[in-house]
């Protein structure tokens, strides 16, 4: 089994007024901190721009990783709102891993976006992990 093959992506959309920019930049150091030090079950994580749109591109093995990040991020995540807003959640990943997420109540009307896959094609890497 790649793995990929029961892996959960998530993609939070922020919007950031030019006024809070400094600080919200600031928490990102912080969120990377957390999880690189704490979630074994992350594959990747990282923020990108547009503007004053930000996205946080975050990937884990499974749907119990993604519990173990909420928890772990939560109360940064609390205090990062306090500088951005939310805009959307995009929530990517096989059926069983979404139901599960769905029956721990780890999403709600707030992820509008789940995306179930259909076709899945994972790369082969030399030993199968992610450094």
């Amino acid at each position: 089994m790649s793995t990929f093959d029961n892996a959960v992506s998530i993609n939070p959309y922020f919007q950031i007024t030019d006024e809070n920019m400094e600080a919200a930049k600031g928490f990102l150091t912080q969120f990377c901190d957390l999880v690189g030090k704490n979630e074994p079950g992350c594959l990747f994580y990282n923020f990108t721009f547009k503007g004053n749109e930000m996205c946080c591109r975050e990937a884990y093995k499974n749907a119990d990783a993604v519990v173990a990040h909420l928890e772990n991020c939560g109360p940064a995540l609390s205090e990062f709102l306090k500088v951005a807003e939310l805009l959307r959640i995009e929530v990517h990943g096989p059926a069983a891993e979404l139901k599960q997420l769905k029956e721990a109540s780890v999403y709600d009307d707030i992820w509008l976006g789940v995306w179930e896959n259909s076709c899945i094609f994972s790369s082969t890497l030399e030993d199968d992990t992610i450094n």
